[in-house]
């Protein structure tokens, strides 16, 4: 009787003992983190992500389109479909005309300012070029594009018949503007709403270079 009372009290015992040396030995596969595996976990995409790449690249449209960052092709297209409307346009890109017209260097150089991926650079490399090698003169004669180019220096209404004669060669409509004192240069940009917007690009009264940033704006309907 008493054996029996002892194994009865024992198997609660083994049974433990069992368990524990049945645990030791067990291989247990414990979950990997990102960091046991000490890299950084990525963090899932958002469901709205495809929206969020949407709204990025149209606001960078908006942008370009502002700031003119669109290729020369595609404005040349816009310039041929609004003269349509606007035949006056088409004389803004005459190259003929004896105070715009460019020498073969010039016709030369300007091709080399081109990018054609983008107005705004373009308009950029032609203003560059102009201020790094025309000096500005404070004379009161009249000058062409043919003589500043030759000269390499004139007053604002020499350097302002160049920038046109350039801008004019590869199709950016521009036009000279000048009073009693001062001379300047109207330069077209067309958006994809169908509006003019001529920007002014101004020698300044009192030197070269000062840029302006006026920009005025037509709207076709």
């Amino acid at each position: 009787m008493f054996l029996n009372t002892t194994i009865i009290l024992l198997i609660p015992v083994i049974v433990m003992i069992l368990f524990v040396i049945l645990s030791s030995d067990a291989n247990v596969e414990i979950p990997e983190t990102c960091e046991q595996n000490e890299v950084s976990c990525e963090p899932e995409a958002p469901e709205n992500k495809v929206k969020i790449e949407f709204l990025e690249e149209n606001y960078q449209k908006v942008v370009d389109q502002k700031y003119g960052n669109i290729p020369m092709e595609i404005f040349r297209q816009r310039v041929k479909f609004v003269i349509n409307y606007r035949s006056e346009i088409a004389d803004y890109l005459e190259t003929e005309s004896y105070r715009y017209q460019l020498t073969v260097d010039g016709r030369e150089k300007v091709k080399e300012l081109i990018d054609q991926n983008s107005y705004s650079s373009t308009i950029e490399n032609i203003h560059g070029w102009i201020s790094d090698n025309i000096e500005y003169s404070s004379d009161r004669n009249w000058y062409t594009a043919q003589s500043t180019w030759q000269k390499k220096s004139a007053n604002c209404n020499g350097i302002s018949f160049l920038t046109c004669g350039m801008m004019r060669e590869i199709g950016i409509p521009c036009i000279v503007v000048a009073n009693n004192e001062h001379a300047w240069t109207e330069y077209l940009y067309l958006d994809d709403q169908g509006r003019l917007v001529w920007n002014i690009w101004d020698q300044g009264l009192e030197g070269y270079p000062a840029i302006g940033s006026n920009v005025y704006e037509y709207d076709l309907s």
